[in-house]
């Protein structure tokens, strides 16, 4: 055991001595060896350790428990600390095999962190790292973005404030502020897009033309701006050394727009490839809509009673959607009527709208090989206010006892007025309109009734006209796609797979 404590002492005044890595290493091993020749053969003659030891290989353990007093030793000894110029003095090039990583590590710890990579605390804030600026993507070159990483000190009473400056030297002016729970890079998707990470930088975005009036001015285009971080809590301030700078570009392209893109193509092509296929093949398959297969059982009715059939426009001038929808199933029914040589009386409320149907009328009519039949005076204006116009049309439906009415358009409170007048009159009444308010007094009182939509497709089931089918077609397949793209959305949005929603999300 003397020789034991004479190791130990040699490893303490190799520390103190400045001895080399190598020569510690060297020495230390020889004394372990000479320690452990010397104890183990008394160790194992001595009856109490053999006893105590049965079964048990001694030496191994002697060999352990001598490795674990030297690491003790080498590393607390006499409070010994390694000095960076001691260890670089004494290390020669055959060391640098055994030393050069524990001499990297202990350089490592003993150079300071550069500034931007300190927790720098003023005032009890500490400030964060990272502070970026760049210029946003896919715009006029209008805006900054400034971001930065989330700090320990963010709470709901402090607050970031960044300020803006032409040079880097000031004056400074106040682009920004906000309280640190608030303003994160993930609430601009169209910048980060959807990543989880982003949820911990924060991030601004900065017009310099709001600050300088004179921003947009030709000698300023591509400027270079200089931003500066402050953070504060009520009076204390503290302020980021790091000043950052970033000049904006304009972008041809908007990139984050490029899934509208992309739908637009597939559907574009998808009308053409319809339309082709539609001009190839007359008779393709449409869904079918029971209110427009009854259109022809409604003309065939009043042909056989011998009473007219009435069409009555909306409410809404030509401007409207719904009433150029009208019109042009106008056309379609009138093109019929002339083929079974019935009578048309057609209603409207609006000047306009009551020149361009007598047009429409007229050029079916002589489409059908029927002008001669076509009369003017069935075209008319009856009124130019809501229920005068009510009230004219129902004194129409009382008196020729219309055999079927068409209700196309837009309408509003008048609907149910006109349509439980119809009823009364024991005629097949047809009713399309894309105002939902209505929709359930016309399901209630007409045969058949067109919801929304099929307003707009009845033309195309009407006349058969191979381009209006084949973009029919085409609807009818992109609503079934959203159909199941919000199925599936809904789906794996709620195990947190949010792919097919961000697909669809315009910026």
């Amino acid at each position: 055991m003397r020789d034991l404590g004479r190791y130990t002492n040699n490893v303490c005044h190799s520390e103190r001595s400045g001895e080399s890595l190598r020569h510690r290493i060297l020495r230390s091993f020889h004394s372990l060896r000479m320690t452990v020749a010397q104890v183990i053969p008394v160790a194992n003659r001595s009856p109490f350790f053999i006893w105590s030891c049965k079964g048990i290989r001694v030496r191994p353990i002697l060999l352990l428990l001598c490795v674990s007093m030297i690491v003790v030793f080498s590393g607390t000894g006499a409070g010994a600390q390694y000095q960076e110029q001691e260890f670089m003095d004494v290390v020669t090039p055959e060391d640098m095999s055994i030393g050069s990583e524990l001499q990297e590590s202990e350089f490592q710890q003993s150079q300071p962190e550069e500034p931007e990579q300190q927790q720098q605390k003023f005032a009890d804030l500490v400030l964060p790292r990272g502070l970026k600026a760049f210029d946003i993507p896919d715009d006029s070159g209008g805006s900054i973005g400034v971001s930065w990483n989330v700090s320990p000190s963010d709470a709901p009473d402090v607050e970031y404030i960044v300020y803006i400056s032409r040079s880097e030297d000031g004056p400074w002016e106040k682009a920004a502020g906000f309280v640190s729970t608030t303003g994160y890079a993930s609430d601009a998707p169209h910048i980060f897009g959807f990543r989880k990470k982003y949820r911990n930088i924060h991030f601004v975005e900065i017009e310099p033309r709001k600050v300088f009036p004179d921003a947009n001015n030709e000698e300023n285009n591509g400027a270079t701006y200089y931003f500066k971080l402050v953070m504060a809590r009520g009076s204390d301030i503290a302020e980021l050394d790091k000043v950052v700078s970033v000049r904006g570009k304009g972008n041809w392209f908007n990139i984050s727009k490029i899934n509208n893109l992309v739908i637009m193509l597939a559907f574009s092509a998808l009308v053409l490839f319809y339309i082709s296929h539609a001009r190839r093949h007359p008779g393709m398959f449409l869904r079918k809509i029971s209110g427009l297969d009854a259109v022809d059982e409604a003309l065939g009715r009043a042909t056989e009673m011998g009473r007219p059939v009435l069409f009555v426009h909306g409410l809404t001038p030509i401007g409207s959607i719904s009433t150029l929808a009208a019109i042009n199933i106008l056309g379609r029914i009138a093109t019929r009527v002339a083929e079974y040589d019935t009578v048309l009386k057609v209603v409207n409320n609006d000047p306009i709208v009551l020149t361009v149907s007598q047009e429409v009328v007229k050029e079916s009519y002589l489409e059908a090989g029927r002008p001669d039949a076509y009369n003017e005076d069935n075209v008319v204006m009856v009124a130019s206010e809501q229920f005068p116009y009510v009230v004219a049309v129902s004194g129409i439906m009382t008196r020729e006892k219309t055999a079927a009415n068409f209700f196309i358009g837009f309408f509003y409170a008048e609907s149910l007025l006109l349509a439980e007048t119809g009823a009364s009159t024991g005629a097949i009444q047809i009713a399309a309109t894309d105002s939902y308010t209505q929709l359930p007094f016309f399901i209630t009182t007409c045969d058949y009734t067109l919801m929304g939509e099929e307003l707009y497709a009845a033309s195309a089931y009407l006349s058969r006209e191979p381009m209006l089918m084949g973009s029919l077609r085409a609807q009818d397949i992109g609503k079934a796609v959203i159909i199941a793209a919000l199925f599936f959305g809904t789906v794996l949005s709620s195990v947190g797979i949010n792919f097919v929603t961000h697909l669809f999300t315009g910026f």
